[in-house]
């Protein structure tokens, strides 16, 4: 007499080829999220790189090339529709080794009529530093991002531009 069906035996090898599987599934969601996570940070410190070196090329619209140091606002794309403090954004020429940090405050959902909310939605540190070249119509900037307020200083990443004497009253 023949039955039809699967015998205990091939229920838990057949089990055993899922569970297998599974864990192997399960296993790349932490290197997903961390990758993830790597490519949110990359754009963001690209897209902080494009805004300053705007802003120092604007800048360069008033300003002479040999007076271009210290303090300068930073245009914010968007203005006070996108950012709570866009009034607070500054660009510092750092020292070699120094370190600034810019938190960036968007503003959130009214919970209560009249009172806006804001949450930090991000930091970076950033390094910004104006190099010499051989030219006297040249400049070199540099600037070194690590992401957030706190934590590892790695990865840093690094943009460099090279910025030029023109159209400015001298």
């Amino acid at each position: 007499m023949k039955r039809d069906g699967f015998t205990l035996v091939e229920i838990a090898l057949a089990l055993l080829v899922i569970s297998v599987g599974m864990l192997a599934l399960i296993g790349i969601f932490p290197t997903g999220l961390q990758i993830n996570q790597r490519a949110i940070e990359e754009t963001q410190a690209a897209l902080f790189a494009q805004e300053v070196f705007d802003a120092i090329r604007a800048e360069l619209q008033r300003t002479p090339l040999d007076q271009l140091e210290g303090t300068m606002r930073l245009p914010v794309p968007g203005g006070s529709r996108v950012w709570a403090n866009p009034n607070d954004l500054e660009l510092v020429f750092t020292a070699p080794n120094e370190w600034l940090v810019n938190v960036y405050e968007k503003a959130g959902v009214r919970t209560v009529p009249g009172q806006p909310q804001t949450y930090v939605d991000g930091g970076i540190r950033y390094r910004l530093e104006l190099l010499d070249t051989n030219d006297d119509n040249r400049k070199g900037v540099r600037l070194s991002i690590r992401p957030g307020q706190f934590g590892p200083t790695e990865p840093t990443y690094v943009f460099y531009t090279e910025i030029y004497n023109h159209g400015a009253a001298q």
